[in-house]
């Protein structure tokens, strides 16, 4: 999604977060009352995203977040998508800017906290994404098959002469290569996001007060 349809001209934003590879990543209203808007944004975003990844399965890994300013509070929304294409949206965090500094001070570090973890939570959906398309690229490579979404093979490999026995069980061999690689692929993933989750250098953690908005 690299544009708001024209023909929404209820739904307006004030910040993107616009990646070349994967469209829009994050948004945030200001004086928005109401979530629908949001709940909108997220949801065309998620379907973009499926359709580009490789296995629409891979879809329940990804969560599309989105912030909404009413006054001094922000509050922050979020999106995924199962397996069979079920859409859920929900509250993620809430947070305010105190009015004023004395006496506050846990109110500011609260606010604090959650536009770290919120920053946080953006960049791990988009190492996700890196390591869906990364994984299967790398696994092309290693195993020397064609390209997830290629049909036609003999653009990277010889077919076997016509009238071959090889030819004749082509079509089946080619079923069970597909189905193998699939459950490659997604094994690899699901196991390098787990690893993501638990451990990264380049993200802060911080379990004690983060637990509120990551989990």
């Amino acid at each position: 999604m690299k544009k708001i349809d024209d023909t929404e001209k209820d739904c307006k934003v004030d910040l993107i977060l616009f990646n070349h590879g994967y469209g829009d990543m994050f948004t945030c209203e200001d004086k928005c009352e109401s979530a629908s808007p949001g709940n909108k944004l997220r949801e065309k975003r998620l379907l973009y995203l499926k359709s580009i990844i490789p296995y629409k399965s891979n879809i329940n890994h990804i969560e599309v977040l989105s912030a909404q300013f009413h006054g001094l509070t922000l509050t922050i929304y979020g999106s995924k998508m199962t397996e069979i294409g079920d859409i859920i949206h929900y509250q993620k965090a809430n947070a305010s800017i105190p009015t004023s500094p004395f006496n506050h001070l846990p109110q500011a570090a609260h606010y604090l906290l959650t536009v770290l973890s919120l920053q946080r939570n953006i960049a791990i959906n988009l190492k996700k994404l890196e390591i869906i398309f990364e994984t299967c690229l790398k696994d092309a490579v290693e195993y020397l098959a064609a390209p997830i979404g290629v049909t036609n093979s003999n653009l990277f490999f010889r077919e076997d002469l016509p009238g071959s026995e090889r030819s004749h069980e082509s079509n089946t061999s080619d079923e069970l290569e597909l189905e193998e690689q699939e459950r490659r692929i997604t094994e690899s993933i699901d196991q390098q996001i787990k690893n993501l989750e638990s451990v990264d250098e380049d993200f802060l953690t911080a379990n004690d007060w983060e637990s509120f908005i990551a989990e």
